[in-house]
């Protein structure tokens, strides 16, 4: 049974935390960081890494840093001066996949491969298939290899590439694995190499806070570890802490069930999908045909979620959702994205005003923003607003096509 006595205690713990954290961050600007005003995601973290890699690239660096990423894989013997180009979004050819390889950097006599994996699923024989195209890039005069980078350095999903196809390429040496981890380290070794720039040292410590905080969410001065602190200093007080933790799947479902509860959505537009874990909200509004507008997470667990036109049915874009999509991407170019089956999309980032878009929302772990709004009814408000909103910028488009 969790006693009142404990709730009260925490709370009050939690509020001297938060306090402490709004302390710090005015003392130090621990949350202002560059990256946040940019589009830093998967890609926007491949164009960055990219440049650094890159000898003939701005920061003026010439070999450095490719050198020195070169020591951390393994691979110092190779001779970064030699460095003929650095690439983005490199097409594959080697199985007629026509895939796009994250990073390639290409040496006099060595080829390397990075795929970005922060925090995008693998898609079916991924990693199998850049694997074959480095195959195919190999000979006595060229040595190839593949870097998988991921937050904790883990393996490739099965769908990518299977065990013991994975195991042979990890002892051949043609794959290895990297984690943000080591990214972060290698950052901070520059960071504090009086042979670089103060102008670019300050990028890169920016730079190794950004990833710290949103691809590893180690942030600086976090208000959980004051808590923590609490819980295990006394018996008692994790016992009654893991007691309240058995209901948190309970309270989680109670929410989004009175999320959607509170929709109302405009006359004539229909509650296409409810929300819960991995299936966000979904309205459609009369005259979509084979689209609605949706927030969903992309990587489950209530992370990373986003907001935009999906369709009903990847393999079939109606005319219709492809015009909206178009119309969006003129109106709401900053952050825009597209895939399979979403023709435009964006990550919650405060890029709307009145609030519509929160950056809080994006992830519903480390911020209790949406739960709070969905208990007092404002998430569902924001949603059907937002939505609203975006609507309005197609029904703007169609008209002037009429």
């Amino acid at each position: 049974m969790v006693s009142h006595h404990w709730l009260d205690q925490m709370t009050e713990c939690l509020k001297e935390a938060r306090k402490k954290h709004e302390d710090l961050n005015k003392k130090d600007a621990i949350e202002f960081n560059v990256f946040r005003y940019i589009t830093a995601d998967e890609n926007g973290l491949s164009r960055i890494i990219a440049d650094l890699l890159n000898v003939n690239d701005v920061h003026g660096q010439q070999a450095l840093f490719l050198s020195s990423f070169l020591e951390l894989i393994g691979r110092g013997s190779w001779d970064a001066t030699s460095c003929r180009f650095v690439q983005c979004e490199q097409q594959t050819d080697a199985l007629g996949t026509k895939r796009r390889i994250d990073i390639v950097v290409q040496g006099e006599r060595w080829t390397l491969g990075i795929e970005n994996k922060p925090s995008a699923a693998d898609q079916p024989n991924q990693v199998l298939d850049y694997l074959h195209e480095l195959r195919k890039r190999r000979s006595g005069l060229n040595e190839t290899l593949l870097i998988y980078l991921t937050p904790e350095g883990s393996r490739p999903s099965l769908i990518s590439i299977d065990e013991h196809q994975c195991d042979a390429a990890l002892q051949s040496d043609e794959l290895v694995l990297l984690s943000y981890q080591s990214i972060v380290a290698w950052l901070d070794g520059l960071c504090k190499s009086d042979a670089v720039p103060y102008r670019v040292r300050v990028f890169l410590f920016d730079l190794q806070r950004f990833i710290s905080a949103n691809v590893l969410n180690c942030r600086e001065g976090r208000v959980v570890d004051v808590l923590l602190d609490k819980i295990f200093n006394d018996d008692s007080t994790l016992d009654t802490t893991l007691s309240l933790l058995s209901l948190q799947n309970s309270i989680y479902q109670t929410l989004t069930k009175k999320s959607t509860a509170d929709l109302i959505p405009p006359a004539g537009w229909e509650v296409c999908r409810k929300l819960y874990p991995d299936y966000g909200i979904g309205l459609r509004p009369p005259e979509a045909i084979g689209w609605h507008y949706c927030i969903e997470p992309a990587k489950g667990s209530y992370q990373d979620w986003s907001y935009g036109i999906k369709l009903d049915s990847a393999s079939n874009p109606t005319e219709s959702a492809l015009l909206a999509a178009q119309q969006l991407k003129i109106d709401f170019p900053t952050g825009a994205k597209s895939s399979a089956w979403w023709p435009w999309w964006r990550s919650f980032n405060g890029y709307l005003p009145h609030d519509l878009d929160p950056t809080e929302y994006r992830d519903w772990l480390t911020s209790n923003r949406a739960w709070l709004d969905m208990n007092n009814g404002e998430f569902s408000r924001r949603c059907v607003d937002l939505f609203i909103r975006l609507h309005e910028s197609v029904s703007s488009g169609s008209s002037s096509n009429m």
